[in-house]
């Protein structure tokens, strides 16, 4: 089971599951308890290629055909924002401030 949309490199890959709980059309799967992360490939069409898979591995084991690991900065913990930031973001950027 798998596809070659992601490619899991084994060596760095450390199984925490990251990219299988970040995945937002739960796409991502570990088949077998002790086997790498894979695509399943009854959902391969619904995959819209985000990349969150790629940046959320702290061990840069990921990659995907539609989201380079060399363009998708990891993330940064450091870095994330509160819930009113974001909104305050979000309204920031849309010229229609209805969104809430």
């Amino acid at each position: 089971m798998g596809h070659k949309r992601i490619l899991v490199d084994e060596k760095k890959c450390k199984k925490d599951d990251l990219c299988v709980k970040i995945c937002p059309g739960n796409l991502i799967s570990r088949v077998k308890p002790d086997g790498f992360p894979v695509m399943l490939t009854i959902n391969d069409d619904l995959c819209m290629g985000c990349g969150h898979c790629v940046a959320v591995c702290p061990h840069g084991a990921l990659s995907h055909t539609n989201a380079k690991l060399e363009k998708c900065p990891p993330f940064r913990k450091e870095l994330t924002i509160s819930l009113d930031q974001t909104i305050q973001l979000l309204r920031s950027r849309k010229s229609d401030c209805l969104l809430y």
